[in-house]
């Protein structure tokens, strides 16, 4: 990521660590979403598979703790970097649109 933060310096390249409070806040935000129906994709295979391999293992409480691959051998990058960006754009200082910074017109 420093490589990405050093070429793309007007990007806003945001560290979360894994097993930290910021990314416990991710996986709740996006659990929210999704269980209130905001979240929902239109069937891509890559990700219905990534989520179907994906189990979170919870605190006592309830809350999501982390994710984890219910297969070794099957990647759930998608199912992480879903939540991370989820909870950029519910809970993050993610300012403006891209399009509306640059000035681009969208319909």
């Amino acid at each position: 990521m420093d490589v990405v933060a050093d070429r793309l310096r007007e990007s806003s390249v945001f560290a979360v660590e894994p097993h930290s409070r910021l990314h416990r806040e991710a996986l709740a935000a996006f659990e929210r979403q999704v269980l209130e129906g905001v979240i929902r994709h239109a069937g891509d295979p890559v990700i219905a598979e990534q989520l179907a391999w994906t189990a979170v293992d919870r605190f006592e409480n309830g809350d999501p703790r982390r994710l984890r691959k219910l297969e070794r051998s099957r990647p759930i990058d998608v199912s992480v970097a879903l939540a991370l960006a989820v909870w950029r754009v519910v809970h993050g200082d993610v300012g403006g649109s891209v399009y509306e910074e640059r000035g681009v017109l969208f319909v």
